[in-house]
């Protein structure tokens, strides 16, 4: 898009900004070894891009204007991406300080170029979307039971292949009855989602977390041993238990149980994993709660 942009209005760069929520950031720029500009982020309504993203309306900047979201100091024109009646982006070119101006010509040709360009761009985020909220569950916005099935089953087969370590937690919200019995399940529903923030907070980035249903919550660790493992258990029974959820009005005290398996010493397969780890959630829930278990087959330890 951008070098059919560039071809058409003889331009020496070009750069596409989309809209994220009340900012617009430059995702994409042509030639990857032109120089960048200084800003790549922006409000609404501020600098070249920012101001045609507010109103949509397609500008055009002469020599020695020093707007600083572009780079080669020559003339820049921008034209809105368009998603129906809104602007999701914003697709800016530029000439050297030795070629011309943009005229009316090179306007209505880089607004006729960034029509169907928009209405591409938006089917793209609009599949990316769908894909997302595929693998999400809708109340905590972890994974769901499908990614965790997917993402295990994947993570097993590297691991074997390579000879490499991999854990799996599974871990449990205690007495959660209680909690919607006394506070309602709104409030209930609000704790989950801060236990998904909390178990996001405390996993490196190549972990997964998912809602592996009510209450119950799966952290598929890669590269991780039993040792790992239960050094993270210990994190997140630690992250939820020192400061207590609060919703509104309410101060809810909670704290989880979670179980710990590795890969091979509780099974060489994603099923045998989760029911060896609920083995030790359920070890775990025996022992008084509020704690973490390795399941039966490997050593067995608790954080207090």
């Amino acid at each position: 898009m951008l070098q059919a942009a560039m071809s058409a209005t003889d331009a020496q760069r070009a750069t596409a900004w989309l809209v994220e929520g009340e900012s617009i950031v430059a995702r994409v720029s042509v030639p990857s070894a032109a120089p960048r500009s200084q800003v790549r982020r922006l409000s609404l309504g501020s600098g070249l891009a920012g101001q045609v993203a507010a109103d949509g309306l397609a500008r055009r900047l002469g020599h020695g204007h020093g707007d600083d979201t572009t780079a080669l100091g020559g003339a820049a024109l921008a034209a809105p991406l368009r998603r129906g009646h809104g602007v999701l982006g914003v697709i800016v070119v530029e000439r050297e300080t030795s070629r011309p101006d943009f005229g009316t010509d090179d306007e209505q040709m880089l607004t006729s170029l960034a029509g169907p360009a928009g209405i591409a761009v938006d089917n793209v985020l609009l599949h990316r979307e769908a894909q997302r909220l595929s693998v999400t569950d809708p109340l905590t916005g972890a994974g769901n039971l499908r990614h965790m099935t997917t993402t295990l089953a994947r993570e097993v087969e590297r691991s074997t292949r390579f000879d490499r370590p991999l854990s799996v937690l599974l871990l449990d919200l205690d007495h959660f009855k209680n909690v919607n019995d006394t506070y309602g399940h709104t409030v209930g529903d609000a704790v989950l989602r801060e236990l998904a923030r909390r178990l996001a907070s405390v996993v490196r980035e190549v972990d997964t977390v998912a809602r592996y249903g009510g209450e119950e919550f799966v952290v598929v660790t890669p590269e991780t041993d039993t040792l790992g493992a239960e050094h993270l258990a210990e994190r997140i029974c630690e992250t939820v238990r020192e400061e207590p959820f609060v919703v509104g009005d309410d101060v809810v005290v909670v704290t989880v149980s979670v179980g710990v398996a590795s890969l091979p010493i509780h099974g060489t397969a994603s099923g045998d994993l989760v029911r060896a780890a609920d083995e030790g959630l359920y070890a775990a829930k025996r022992a008084g709660r509020d704690q973490w278990q390795v399941a039966p087959g490997g050593e067995v330890r608790v954080d207090r």
